[in-house]
């Protein structure tokens, strides 16, 4: 129902396919928005305190991207991944597999997986699933906090006009910004 259980089902969710011994990351698009920088939200495995770390995903070679952007994932080994060491990748892992995560058509983020052997096909396509399904909770988390918020600030607007006090803000060249309809009651 929120941002971080999503993120712990996620993690818990791609080691229950990967393996136990697979250190998994979790990226979604940075507040920027400016389409290529991610952020690590969730870690699990390896190097944990990644979280926070952000990444532009320019630093790809570009088919690595426009894989990503054509809704694939890929599959490399360790020594062909440029985020092993940002996303603190442990040695023991052979094989990186980067899963897209799409809302609205948009590339928001991707789910890294790497462990010590290939992932069968299966699998992979297990993950791509499970990485559509982050997305669509991802999304309907943020529609939810959207809709929090507009409520909160309705319940607010609504409280300032029916009050029976006078509210003002006023700048500090003493222009008044707003004034509360309650001021022509009162």
């Amino acid at each position: 129902t929120n941002r971080e259980s999503i993120y712990a089902a996620t993690l818990t969710a791609a080691r229950s396919l990967v393996g136990e011994d697979a250190a998994i990351r979790l990226l979604v698009a940075a507040e920027a928005e400016d389409g290529r920088t991610f952020k690590v939200v969730a870690a699990a495995g390896g190097s944990e305190d990644v979280e926070g770390t952000t990444l532009d995903l320019s630093t790809l070679p570009q088919w690595k991207r426009q894989r990503l952007q054509s809704h694939r994932s890929y599959e490399v080994p360790v020594r062909g991944a440029e985020l092993v060491s940002v996303l603190g990748i442990p040695s023991s892992a052979a094989f990186v597999l980067n899963a897209p995560l799409f809302m609205k058509d948009e590339l928001r983020g991707t789910l890294v997986a790497a462990g010590p052997a290939r992932v069968p096909k299966s699998i992979r396509d297990a993950i791509e699933a499970l990485s559509s399904q982050v997305a669509l909770a991802l999304d309907s988390a943020r529609v939810t906090e959207e809709l929090v918020r507009r409520q909160s600030e309705a319940r607010f607007s609504s409280l300032v006009q029916n009050s029976s006090d006078v509210v003002m803000v006023v700048e500090a060249d003493s222009t008044i910004r707003y004034m509360s309809p309650s001021v022509e009651r009162v």
